[in-house]
C-alpha cells in the first residue's frame, strides 16, 4: 500500500521536473540567447570577426549555447528543486523535458509544412543524439549537487556541451557528411550515456518513500 501511495505521490513530481526541463529550454534559447545572439550578429563588429575567423566565430556560436542551457539548468535545480540530494531519476526527467521540447519546436514546423518523417529522418537521428545528450548533461550538473562540486560540474557541463556544439562548424569545414557528424555525435552521446550509467552512485537509491527523498 506504501509503494502505491509513493508510485501516485510520484507522478505530479514528475511532471513537474519534466516541465521545467521544457521550460528550461523555452527560457535559455528562444527567450533570452538566440534574440541576444541574433543581435550580436547583426552588429558590425561580428560581422568582421565572423567573415575573417568564420570557424572560431562558429565554436563560439556554440560555446553560447552551453553557457545559456547549463546556467539554467543550474539555476532551476538551485532554486527550484529542491534538496540537492535525489534519486537519478530526477535529471533524467529533466532533461528528457528539455530534450523533447526542443525536439518539438525544431521538428514540429518541418511537420506542420507537410514533411514526411522519411524526408526529416535524419534530424529525427539528431534529434535523438540531442535528447541523449541534454539528458547526460543535466546529469552532470546533477552530479555537482550530489558531490557538493557544484561550481566544478557546472563548468564541465558547459564546456561539454559548448564541445558538441562548437564541433559542428568543425565538422562543416571539414565538408564531413551528414552520416559522419552524427555518427561521431552518437559515440560521443553514447560516451556520456556511459558516463551517466557510472554515476548512479553519487545518487539516493531506489525504493526512498516521499518523505525520505524530501
Amino acid at each position: 500500500m506504501l509503494g502505491d501511495y509513493v508510485k501516485k505521490a510520484s507522478i505530479p513530481r514528475h511532471l513537474l521536473w519534466f516541465a521545467l526541463g521544457g521550460l528550461c529550454f523555452i527560457i535559455s534559447q528562444p527567450i533570452l540567447r538566440i534574440p541576444i545572439l541574433k543581435w550580436v550578429q547583426s552588429t558590425t563588429e561580428f560581422s568582421m570577426f565572423a567573415i575573417f575567423h568564420p570557424l572560431l566565430a562558429g565554436i563560439l556560436i556554440g560555446l553560447s549555447a552551453g553557457i545559456a542551457e547549463e546556467s539554467f539548468r543550474f539555476i532551476l535545480k538551485q532554486f527550484f528543486m529542491k534538496p540537492a540530494r535525489t534519486s537519478i531519476v530526477q535529471p533524467v526527467i529533466f532533461g528528457l523535458g528539455h530534450g523533447l521540447v526542443e525536439a518539438v519546436m525544431v521538428l514540429g514546423p518541418a511537420i506542420l509544412a507537410g514533411y514526411s518523417l522519411m524526408d526529416l529522418s535524419w534530424g529525427i537521428v539528431e534529434r535523438i543524439i540531442a535528447v541523449t545528450l541534454h539528458v547526460s548533461f543535466t546529469i552532470v550538473v546533477w552530479n555537482g549537487f550530489q558531490r557538493d562540486k557544484r561550481a566544478a560540474y557546472l563548468i564541465l557541463a558547459i564546456l561539454l556541451h559548448g564541445a558538441v556544439d562548437g564541433s559542428i562548424p568543425f565538422f562543416n569545414y571539414l565538408k564531413l557528411s551528414i552520416p559522419t557528424i552524427e555518427g561521431i555525435l552518437a559515440v560521443v552521446a553514447l560516451a556520456l550515456v556511459l558516463y551517466s550509467w557510472n554515476s548512479r552512485k553519487y545518487y539516493i537509491k531506489g525504493g526512498k518513500t516521499v518523505e525520505e527523498e524530501r
